[in-house]
């Protein structure tokens, strides 16, 4: 196959709502699934009738009790009020900068490429 060229312009079948096979395009598409690994049996199907009801009020409850440590939140500062917040933040998109707590920079210098690759980080072949 040749690449499309992109000012090549494709046309859609105008008789596609005539044309449309749902259940060929699901067989397709569970063939493929298969083939990646998925089935049936990881599946699940919910009961369009009850499907709020699955939920409760704890499953969006926010927990204010975890500060959430291993979330970075950049620009943070303790003792900084939400204006200067946004203030610090406007700064630096109009500096073309971000600033992190000092924790994610200290740990940005320390950490060994050995370390990001356990984590899933690859190098890029042509970064620039």
């Amino acid at each position: 196959n040749k690449p499309r060229a992109a000012k090549e312009k494709f046309v859609i079948n105008p008789n596609w709502r005539k044309e449309f096979n749902a259940t060929a395009l699901e067989m397709e598409f569970n063939k493929m699934a298969k083939k990646e690994g998925f089935d049936e049996s990881s599946a699940y199907f919910a009961d369009d009738s009850t499907f709020e009801d699955d939920f409760n009020d704890e499953d969006f409850a926010f927990d204010d009790l975890d500060d959430d440590d291993d979330i970075p939140d950049f620009g943070s500062q303790p003792g900084l009020s939400m204006d200067e917040r946004i203030a610090a933040a406007k700064s630096d998109q109009a500096k073309g900068r971000v600033s992190v707590p000092k924790s994610l920079d200290t740990f940005s210098e320390e950490v060994s490429f050995d370390e990001l690759k356990k984590l899933g980080f690859r190098r890029e072949a042509n970064p620039f």
